[in-house]
């Protein structure tokens, strides 16, 4: 991913700014054969989608795995549909989400959903500068409705992990996290037996 460039009047990232110089990647892959050269595809693609792509063009079977093979999207061949059906992509940077679809993008604090809730329509405002969320309650609702399926319940999130920024994903940070006491109305599971 990228960083922020004083885009938006700040250097460096933060998952609550998860906008396109922070989020986006240009994948490019060049066959040893040629094979696909020249093409630029326009899709939804995360990074979990790159393990069975390599996977996929080395011809090594494999059990499913949670991203898909993009090669077909490249060749046009059969079997591409769920990628291009891919009509969205939820992207996680500790406690904060970013839903986005073609025209619009919805940033959340997954553990506070009421805090700085902030919704951008990509077609008028591709910058993301402007807050729409409280003009487009629809929307948001959609959005929230997608993150929440990807969750496997309801907002606030309910996590096997402890996010927390600051502390190193260590065996020692993650021991320092679970002698912490929990903050009025924090709810976590601790699963990490580090």
């Amino acid at each position: 991913h990228g960083t922020e460039l004083w885009d938006q009047g700040q250097f460096g990232k933060s998952g609550a700014r998860m906008h396109p110089y922070n989020t986006r990647i240009n994948l490019m892959i060049r066959h040893p054969h040629g094979d696909g050269a020249g093409q630029q595809i326009d899709a939804f693609i995360q990074n979990h989608d790159i393990v069975p792509t390599l996977l996929g063009l080395l011809g090594v079977p494999h059990a499913p795995l949670d991203g898909d093979n993009l090669w077909p999207l490249v060749t046009g061949s059969v079997g591409d549909d769920a990628l291009r059906e891919r009509d969205h992509v939820v992207i996680g940077w500790s406690v904060y989400a970013s839903v986005r679809d073609r025209a619009w993008n919805m940033l959340i604090d997954t553990l506070h959903p009421e805090r700085e809730l902030r919704l951008f329509h990509l077609t008028d405002d591709p910058e993301e500068r402007r807050n729409v969320a409280s003009d487009y309650p629809d929307v948001v609702g959609r959005q929230i409705g997608r993150l929440e399926a990807l969750l496997g319940g309801p907002l606030p999130a309910v996590y096997q992990h402890r996010p927390s920024p600051g502390v190193p994903a260590t065996p020692g940070g993650l021991r320092q996290l679970r002698a912490q006491a929990l903050q009025p109305g924090e709810r976590w599971v601790g699963s990490n037996q580090v």
